[in-house]
Order: C-alpha cells, then sequence, then structure tokens
C-alpha cells in the first residue's frame, strides 16, 4: 500500500508539470472609511487558504491597492491602519481577469468569522459552509487562558473542556471524547492518545497562537478516524513580513492570578524584511497551590466522606495544584519568487512538578501520583507552490512530533509499604502530508493525502519500599511498538445555486496498522508482557 500511495504522488506531480499553465488574475481595490474618505497607507496583506502570506501592499494617495499575478484559489485579505479595526474578507479567484476588493475600514469592532480548516486548501466564510465551526480569535485566547491552553474554550457552544488535574486537559466536542487535534494542519494526536484527556494538549502555548477552529462535527473524509467527535485546529501566529524595509517589533505579556498566586510571562519578537519573516516566542509561567472557595474543598475526602469542612487542617489551598511550565518556537518563512514559500516551525515545551490531583488523598487515595518531565518536541517543514501544472496550487508538509513523559504511582490506600509504579514513555511520530487544489468557475476541488508513523518507546518498572527492590513490569504501551496511519483523498464544493445553494462532498481510503515484537519487551522468567 505505501508503495501504491508514493506511485499516486509521483503520477499526480508528474501529470502537473506536463500540464504547466501561466493564467493568472489581479486583485484591486479601494479603501475608504465608514463616511466614504480614502485611507492612504493601509497595509494590505494577502493570505492564502492555509493563513500563509503571501503578498503585501499599500493603498497610495487614492486609497487604491493592487496584485498582480494571482493565481485561481481562495485568498483572505486583511486591511489593518492604526486608528481603524482590522477588516478581513474572502477572495474566490474562480477565472482569469481582474477581482476588484473595495473595503471599509470601520470603527466598531470586526469579530473573526472566516474559517480555513473546515475544507482543506479553502478559506470560506463561516456563515457558508454546512460544518458548525467555533473560531476563537486572538484577543479571546489571550484573555481566557490565564493557566493552559484547554481553558481557551471555557465559554464556547457545543464544546467543553475536561480537566481531572491542574495539569493536563483535553476539548471536548458535544460531549465527546474522540477529538483530533492538529497544529496548522499537521497531525498533533497520536497512536498512544487515550480517548478523553490529553496528555500533551497543554503544551501548546496559547501566546503562540493566532486562533483555535474546532468543527462540532465529524470530518474523517479529510483528517481520518482521530476526530469521530470533531477537530481542534490550533493555528500558530505568523511571522510579518513583505515591507520594503527591514522591521523589528514585538511585545511583552504578564500575567498574575490570586486564586493560587500564578504568574507568568512571554516575549515574543518579529523581524521582517522584503522576502523573508523571522518569529520567537519565549514564555514561562508557575502556577502555585490554588486557594479554594471561603476555604472549603470538595475534593477533600474530609468533606466528601464526614462533612466537616477541609481547613479544620489549617490550610485553605489545594496543596497538589502546583507546577511550572516554560518553553519557546520559532518560525521563519521565506518567499523565494511571488508563487512560493517556505515555512519551517519549532517548538519545545516542558512541564515540571505535575501531579494528578485526583488520583491522590482526598481522590483515588494514592500517596504518590506524579507527572514528571513531560516534554514536546513539535516541527514541520511546509512547501507551497502556486500555479503548479494544471493545479492552482502545492501544499507539501514534512513533520515531526515527539512527546514524553514520565509517570510515578504509589497507590494502596495510604499504605507506605505498597509498591511504587515508574512509567516512561516517548511516542515520536514522522509525517507527511500533501494537497493539490484546482478552482473552476464554481467548483472547488481538492486532491490530498496523508502519512503518518509513530514509534513507542517505553520501560516500566516497580519498586518495593520494604526492601528497595525494583522489578520490569509491563509498560502502558509494549516498548517497540509502531503504528501507521495513513491515506488519501478528494474533495469538492459545488455552487449549484450561487450564494444559495452549495454541495460539498468528500471521499477517503485510510489504512491503519499496528504491529509490536515480544523481544522487544522485557520478560520476566522467561515470559514476555506482550504478544507478538
Amino acid at each position: 500500500m505505501k508503495s501504491i500511495f508514493g506511485l499516486a504522488i509521483l503520477i499526480i506531480l508528474f501529470a502537473s508539470n506536463l500540464l504547466a499553465q501561466s493564467s493568472s488574475s489581479v486583485i484591486k481595490g479601494k479603501v475608504t472609511d465608514t463616511i466614504g474618505s480614502v485611507v492612504n497607507g493601509v497595509n494590505i496583506s494577502l493570505f492564502n487558504s492555509q493563513k500563509q502570506k503571501i503578498r503585501t501592499a499599500k493603498t497610495n494617495s487614492e486609497g487604491h491597492y493592487r496584485f498582480e499575478n494571482i493565481v485561481k484559489g481562495s485568498y483572505i485579505i486583511v486591511a489593518s491602519q492604526t486608528n481603524f479595526k482590522s477588516q478581513r474578507n474572502i477572495v474566490l479567484i474562480n477565472e482569469i481577469g481582474e477581482k476588484e476588493l473595495n473595503l471599509v475600514l470601520q470603527i466598531s469592532p470586526i469579530n473573526e468569522n472566516v474559517t480555513v480548516t473546515a475544507e482543506t486548501g479553502l478559506a470560506e466564510e463561516i456563515a457558508k459552509i454546512p460544518q458548525s465551526i467555533n473560531v476563537i480569535s486572538l484577543e479571546s485566547i489571550s484573555q481566557r487562558t490565564s493557566k493552559v491552553l484547554a481553558q481557551v474554550v471555557a465559554e464556547e457552544t457545543g464544546v467543553s473542556v475536561q480537566k481531572t488535574s491542574p495539569t493536563i486537559g483535553a476539548i471536548l466536542v458535544r460531549g465527546l471524547t474522540e477529538v483530533g487535534v492538529y497544529v496548522d494542519g499537521v497531525r498533533y494526536s497520536n497512536s498512544t492518545q487515550r480517548g478523553g484527556i490529553n496528555t500533551f494538549f497543554n503544551l501548546n502555548e496559547a501566546s503562540s497562537l493566532q486562533s483555535v477552529e474546532i468543527q462540532r462535527s465529524p470530518n474523517t473524509a479529510q483528517f481520518g478516524s482521530d476526530g469521530l467527535a470533531g477537530n481542534a485546529q490550533l493555528i500558530s501566529r505568523q511571522p510579518q513580513f513583505g515591507f520594503d524595509k527591514n522591521k523589528i517589533n514585538g511585545e511583552i505579556n504578564t500575567v498574575y492570578a490570586t486564586a493560587d498566586n500564578s504568574f507568568g510571562s512571554n516575549l515574543l519578537l518579529n523581524y521582517s524584511s522584503k522576502s523573508f519573516g523571522l518569529l520567537g516566542n519565549i514564555n514561562a509561567r508557575r502556577i502555585n497551590t490554588l486557594r479554594t472557595a471561603k476555604g472549603i474543598d470538595s475534593h477533600s475526602a474530609i468533606t466528601r466522606f464526614l462533612g466537616l469542612p477541609s481547613n479544620i487542617t489549617g490550610s485553605n489551598r489545594l496543596t497538589d495544584t502546583a507546577f511550572t511550565q516554560y518553553g519557546s518556537n520559532f518560525q521563519v518563512n521565506f518567499t523565494p519568487t511571488d508563487n512560493q514559500q517556505f515555512s519551517f516551525r519549532y517548538q519545545r515545551s516542558q512541564q515540571d512538578g505535575g501531579k494528578r490531583f485526583d488520583q491522590l488523598l482526598g481522590g483515588d487515595g494514592n500517596l504518590i501520583a506524579d507527572l514528571k518531565n513531560l516534554m514536546l518536541d513539535f516541527g514541520y517543514l511546509r512547501y507551497t507552490k502556486q500555479d503548479f501544472g494544471f493545479f492552482d496550487s502545492l501544499s507539501a508538509t514534512i513533520s515531526y512530533n515527539s512527546q514524553r513523559e514520565e509517570r510515578i504511582n504509589q497507590g494502596g490506600q495510604g499504605n507506605q509499604l505498597a509498591i511504587i509504579t515508574n512509567d516512561k514513555e516517548r511516542t515520536t511520530a514522522l509525517g507527511f502530508s500533501f494537497f493539490l487544489d484546482k478552482q473552476f468557475k464554481r467548483n472547488s476541488f481538492l486532491f490530498g493525502g496523508d502519512f503518518y508513523h509513530d514509534n513507542v518507546n517505553a520501560s516500566s518498572f516497580i519498586t518495593n519500599p520494604v526492601n528497595n527492590t525494583v522489578t520490569a513490569s509491563r509498560p502502558r504501551v509494549p516498548n517497540g511498538s509502531k503504528y501507521d496511519l495513513y491515506g488519501i483523498y478528494a474533495q469538492n464544493a459545488w455552487d449549484t445555486i450561487q450564494n444559495r445553494l452549495r454541495l460539498s462532498g468528500a471521499i477517503r481510503y485510510n489504512v491503519g496498522q499496528y504491529r509490536s515484537r515480544p523481544e522487544s519487551v522485557p520478560s520476566l522468567i522467561g515470559q514476555s508482557f506482550s504478544p507478538d
């Protein structure tokens, strides 16, 4: 199947080059304010359907702007100017010629109403698509996520937060736990992520995101079987570039909360030139012990079973809720020509000192429930080419995703002689994905595919606190396990009656395969912990 998958890609790329064409269009327009006066010096940015900036321009003294050599496809135009609210519009180029789009800058706030993930490769207004989509803007992200990223959906319709400890959490869609997570269209979920809570979701830094899009319906034809409930798409902030003069700008954000004496900060810097942009973000936060409401902890066994106020112990704080999180990421965008772009992104995050609060005394009764050395290494390299033979554009991405954790547990309902288990697990996923799109007069066609290979390194041992002997034990996932997920898909959207009736559909062929070998897992008394 892998050879067939690779051969299909080569055939399409070869055929595309044979059918090369150089048709292009022009996007132009005029920018005014709400009373009709022209506005000059407005920054006009042109983004493709993946929210990658491909062109920039400024309005002249008469308020006009112009983009030439634009191939067929769907685009987002963003106009920004000091003392005005940003204006964004969808532009659909489906035939050769000039497309005129006049923009009006308004004083009142403009809500985010554009989605780029409902249908891959197509930017569209939310009101014109059949799926239910929540789009969470940059402003909302910064206001809600004072501690962890999962807080971002606290006020969203049809979406809720599953949070069984202060450190880790997940997004639930319509009460279901099978939600696929993607970062800039790259699969972030992996084969060892169990249904429900995602240990590594909160290692994504909120201050590095431009928006979050949540699909409240399954879209498995495009994204595979991970998202039976829906998908959460994290859209990262992009470097600014395309200016005539080199620029450096940045921002510093700080946060402090009295409920847990938490504090944190991030520093974001952006360097931009005519064809090159670099964005870096360094962040750190410390979450301390949480103060309970009126000093009463409903989680405490004293309150739950005896009906007594938990603060009779002399403390009105939850001692197992503190942790530290820090990390950094940087992203580079480079446009060697007007119709090509390279994007590279890498992030490293770590979380220390976390505990499974729900499993400790007052919860499951464990003496130890530590989450140590939660680490994330995530990166991708993307190539985008417009006017790619017969197709309007090509996008190809290779990715790397490594998620590591260490869990230490001692149960026994308070028995200090109970065994201590230590589980170390690291799942590393290598991926490749691509899509080709073509815009006809009333049809938007897309063909794509993806391949992800997961490799698991896991070790587990138990310690007897009586004699300090250490013995190998069965890991949660067998060491050396490998999981492949790959597929090809096609989608088409047809405007049967313009602005009134639209038909869209997609089809996918998907394969998932798993394998493990007994020789990769430690054995006990000659017997392997896992079968072949």
